[in-house]
């Protein structure tokens, strides 16, 4: 059985790194990850069969393929902060979705990696009396 709510902190600007682990982790749990991974594929038209109970059965899998498929666009939807669910509401696909916000947030986490390192290198903890001081001057 799934869950309709998310049990980690919203995507936001500044968390995309733990948001996705959570996020992909909650999509497995789900088993929708593979619709997100682009791992599953919708099946094959019944149109294209020529017995009536293959034709039904194809039926049965596309219904539950889109379920499943809206299943995984509402989930990453759900974890999205309200700041941030505006941007990505007309996105549906959910391979899509995801690698829009995947792409956005990587270069952001980089980038960010970088800078922090930059300011590590200009800065020595000999100039403050205490590791807090110096990482509060990190912050700053």
């Amino acid at each position: 059985m799934t869950s309709s709510t998310i049990a980690f902190t919203k995507l936001t600007e500044s968390n995309y790194h733990g948001w996705s682990i959570q996020m992909k982790s909650t999509l497995q749990r789900d088993g929708v990850w593979r619709i997100v991974s682009k791992e599953e594929v919708k099946p094959g038209d019944p149109a294209d069969s020529d017995s009536a109970t293959t034709k039904h059965t194809m039926e049965g899998e596309i219904r539950c393929y889109w379920t499943r498929y809206d299943r995984a666009t509402g989930t990453i939807r759900l974890g999205i902060s309200e700041e941030l669910l505006l941007e990505y509401m007309s996105i549906h696909d959910p391979a899509v979705l995801w690698e829009i916000i995947r792409t956005k947030y990587k270069d952001l986490v980089k980038e960010g990696g970088r800078n922090i390192r930059g300011q590590l290198a200009r800065i020595s903890l000999k100039e403050y009396s205490t590791v807090k001081g110096y990482f509060l001057q990190i912050e700053a």
